[in-house]
């Protein structure tokens, strides 16, 4: 994508090119969840999603929109930058309420939807909650320590693909405490003690156990697992159920009355945006 790289005047003019109002997004993958948020808001006819390929893009489009009044939105995700006092405060610049996408729609809500539709049964809001909520207390040492590891820039790789690597092999959906001390024990010795204390101090404990903290792609490698071992319990067959399918249900699930605040907050932002674009 060669967008960033042009210049304002030619920015300006893909609102009148595409005849909607042009909003840049980080990445093909997240096209699905905004077009959903879009039609569910009733913008989608009003609005054109150009996906960049990640953050350093969009962050380019964000420099041109606050130094040079670019004529255009972009929507990126909040990762550490909120902890770092780095979000940008511009009515253009819109960031996810937590890390990523993942955290938006992996609320309770938004699950126990995702179950009902293969169950037919409405699963408990207090157990999903106390479950992601044991979840974030669980990993927040890997928050801390991932958050301590960009602030120092030391290149190692926290999360790991997915959060299978610490769930107990025995129990279903269960946490394994040795596992996690094994992981964070080897992180400690590749980040230094100085940005892990820094990492703290910055996010400060409460935050950094927050399901909203918890990296994207470790959030989602969760909730399947989760929500298959729930239709389980209802006495459902799971076999034939795809992460993906999961996924994909997830951003369909999600809507004005599983997403509470957030999208409201998101319906909000756009719209101002949309109200500032000429």
């Amino acid at each position: 994508m060669t967008i960033p790289t042009r210049s304002t005047k030619a920015l300006n003019v893909l609102n009148k090119f595409y005849r909607k109002k042009v909003v840049f997004i980080e990445g093909k993958d997240d096209v699905i969840f905004w077009e959903h948020i879009l039609f569910i808001a009733g913008l989608s006819e009003e609005i054109h999603l150009t996906p960049l390929g990640g953050s350093e893009e969009v962050d380019k489009i964000i420099t041109k929109i606050c130094d040079e009044n670019a004529q255009v939105c972009a929507i990126r995700d909040s990762d550490y930058l909120k902890f770092e006092h780095q979000h940008i405060k511009h009515d253009r610049v819109i960031y996810t309420p937590g890390y990523s996408i993942e955290n938006i729609i992996c609320k309770p809500k938004v699950i126990a939807k995702v179950i009902s539709a293969f169950t037919g049964k409405r699963d408990s809001l207090v157990f999903l909650r106390k479950y992601l909520n044991e979840f974030a207390i669980f990993v927040q040492e890997l928050i801390r320590l991932d958050f301590a590891n960009k602030l120092g820039g030391c290149g190692v790789k926290v999360y790991g693909k997915s959060c299978l690597e610490i769930m107990d092999d025995k129990i279903q959906h269960s946490f394994s405490q040795s596992k996690m001390l094994r992981k964070t024990t080897y992180l400690k010795s590749l980040i230094s003690d100085e940005f892990y204390i820094k990492a703290t101090k910055l996010m400060g404990i409460r935050r950094s156990r927050n399901v909203e903290s918890i990296k994207g792609h470790y959030l989602i490698s969760l909730i399947p697992m989760l929500i298959k071992a729930r239709i389980s319990n209802f006495g459902k067959q799971v076999k034939s159920i795809s992460n993906d399918s999961i996924f994909a249900m997830l951003i369909l699930a999600s809507n004005e009355d599983t997403l509470d605040d957030d999208y409201l907050q998101l319906k909000n932002l756009i719209d101002k945006a949309l109200n500032t674009m000429t």
